[in-house]
């Protein structure tokens, strides 16, 4: 006989025979129905009735050919109830005595139910989705049918079964390769991603510190960037906290796919690294080793001895393919930004107003001019002293005053930067500097893929250069009417750069930007993505126009908020996260997924174990090359 038994939505013994049932509907907020559920309580049945499990009710339609229609629903709270807890208001001798009765009516019903006081008691919404089911054919899983009618009210609740779960989260997807992500009860199930409609509808990823945001932007990038990815795809991750160096050292160890290391602004990097930069000789060890020292690492990794000659490998390769990238358009504009930084959040309108003149007078003549050490010489000796210079555009309005010196410390202190950036670009090679048009000629190029990081030792300096090189390339690509290959933006700690409320002129440009990217990017082959833990700081715009969410715990009621208003959900749908542990995250999206806008529990992988798989890999090799040269 043919075992058929994998063949079954159903997997019943779930819930070790217990009455359920649909006790009632209404809708909420976001134009859903909220479902109630009732379960007799046992304790193996509350362990495997979880939050984010998918479950079958029978619904309106009518019975034909001996069959029945199920719609499915995705549980959104789940929890146990006793009856004697609906009034603890007694005497308090009583209640303590009544809880010690309650607790031994917990941990006696472990796969039997003893007791009608005790419930599981749940909420579900609808995934849109019904299938009909006759139990005489057993030699195929259902097929699913959009839902035509609402569940019935008194109808019992049956758990679905693995693999049909599988065939419900993943359906239309069977063209799509392996993504990072396994189902979380079910582990052996990978919830599939459409990569090419994941970049060209744009996500976020939103979780709290710790949670592994990171971790998951690591993977993610993998996965997108691998050589059998459907869509081919350059990957460029704005990084200002310098993360992924050591997360994606993989990368630089094996080089299947190109990585570029761009550090903006001539002081970003120490200089016996910036000294070695430019050439493709191997870097000294000293040098590997300071990079080594400075890099962020997670700890598992960095204190591993059994994986520092394998990172040390790989930071060599990275030396090899790091980049300077000037933060400034041109020199005006790096006078501009430098007096922004070096004036103070409390300096007053009136000093203000003078110092918008002094930058008048100081940039309008160099304008457009490139960034060179000589140019930089020639805009300092253009104001002379400057205090002179103050005087003369003043006209009265701060002399005599404290507001005077004010504003000539900006002068000062913009002229000392500017100083310190001349002298630097006499250290730097001539090779190490990128300009943007060689930078875009690379992610222009078809039938490639690469992965470039950006960093820089300001946020105003990343900033400044993601905007201009950004919009160079939107540019480009709208001229010449590129859509190949595409090339997504990734924003990590977004909020800097696309915050609710702006603070100076790079983050209006840089926010600008973004806008364009999540409004029109894809029309020109550019998408963006973004990862925060400050989700309620964002701008709605281009919240609004991400269709792939990302969610891990986020404690904050108010980031909960923002990104179920922004997705149009209910928070109640974000519970489960609040026991979220790192690596565990919700997938919800409108396009990228097979079960669409309604969250899906899943594992990311964990990009440490990548690694020192990755290592693992590379050390057994050379060991059977050094066995076979013998």
């Amino acid at each position: 006989m043919t075992d058929t038994s994998d063949k079954n939505p159903f997997d019943d013994k779930k819930l070790c025979g217990a009455k359920t049932a649909l006790i009632k509907f209404k809708p909420d907020d976001q134009g859903r129905y909220q479902f109630q559920l009732s379960c007799q309580y046992t304790r193996n049945g509350l362990d495997a009735f979880q939050v984010g499990d998918l479950i079958a009710v029978e619904n309106y339609t009518p019975p034909h050919n001996g069959g029945v229609t199920y719609s499915i629903l995705s549980l959104t709270e789940v929890y146990p109830s006793h009856f004697a807890t609906q009034g603890t208001d007694a005497y308090p001798g009583h209640v303590f005595e009544s809880m010690k009765s309650i607790k031994e009516d917990w941990e006696k019903q472990d796969d039997k139910i003893l007791y009608p006081t005790t419930t599981i008691n749940a909420f579900a919404i609808s995934t849109g989705w019904q299938f009909y089911y006759n139990s005489r054919n057993t030699t195929e899983l259902p097929p699913l049918d959009v839902e035509k009618n609402l569940p019935m009210v008194g109808a019992e609740i049956r758990p679905i079964s693995r693999d049909m779960v599988d065939k419900i989260i993943n359906q239309g997807m069977e063209n799509c390769s392996e993504s990072p992500f396994n189902h979380s009860k079910f582990e052996d199930i990978n919830v599939k991603l459409d990569e090419e409609v994941l970049l060209t509808t744009h996500f976020g990823v939103f979780g709290f510190t710790g949670v592994g945001k990171s971790n998951l932007v690591s993977s993610l990038v993998t996965s997108l960037s691998a050589t059998d990815a459907r869509k081919k795809s350059n990957v460029i991750i704005i990084d200002p906290n310098d993360e992924y160096l050591g997360l994606l050292i993989d990368h630089y160890e094996s080089e299947d796919i190109p990585i570029l290391y761009i550090h903006v602004g001539p002081d970003s990097l120490p200089d016996p690294i910036i000294s070695v930069l430019g050439n493709n000789a191997e870097p000294p060890s000293d040098v590997v080793e300071l990079l080594f020292k400075q890099m962020k690492l997670p700890s598992k990794l960095k204190n591993d001895k059994d994986l520092e000659k394998y990172i040390k490998k790989g930071l060599t390769n990275a030396i090899k393919n790091t980049k300077i990238a000037l933060p400034a358009r041109d020199l005006g504009s790096l006078i501009r930004n430098t007096m922004f930084e070096t004036t103070e959040i409390g300096t007053g309108a009136a000093v203000r107003e003078v110092l918008q003149d002094v930058e008048n007078a100081w940039t309008t003549p160099v304008q457009g001019i490139p960034i060179t050490s000589d140019a930089i010489q020639h805009s300092i000796d253009m104001i002379g002293a400057p205090v002179a210079f103050l005087y003369q555009i003043d006209n009265n309005r701060l002399a005599g005053t404290p507001r005077f010196g004010t504003a000539l410390g900006v002068i000062n202190r913009t002229v000392r930067i500017l100083n310190r950036l001349r002298e630097r670009m006499h250290t730097i090679p001539e090779n190490a500097i990128i300009p943007t048009s060689e930078l875009i000629k690379m992610l222009n190029k078809k039938d490639e893929r690469r992965i470039v990081i950006i960093t820089g030792r300001r946020d105003s300096d990343v900033k400044g250069f993601v905007e201009i090189f950004g919009n160079e390339l939107y540019e480009s690509r709208r001229k010449e009417g590129l859509l190949e290959p595409f090339n997504v933006f990734l924003f990590d700690e977004a909020d800097l750069f696309i915050p609710t409320d702006d603070d100076g002129p790079e983050t209006i440009r840089i926010k600008e930007f973004c806008i364009t990217l999540a409004r029109r990017g894809r029309k020109f082959g550019l998408g963006i993505g973004i990862a925060t833990q400050r989700a309620s700081q964002l701008d709605t715009e281009v919240m609004g126009n991400l269709h792939t969410y990302f969610i891990s715990k986020l404690p904050r009621s108010y980031d909960r908020e923002k990104i179920a208003e922004a997705f149009g959900i209910g928070q109640d749908q974000l519970t489960p996260t609040f026991t979220f542990r790192p690596g565990n995250w919700l997938i919800i999206s409108h396009d990228a997924t097979g079960l669409k806008g309604v969250p899906i529990p899943v594992i990311a992988d964990n990009a440490n174990e990548r690694i020192k798989k990755s290592s693992t890999i590379q050390s057994t090799a050379l060991k059977e090359i050094s066995h076979v040269g013998q």
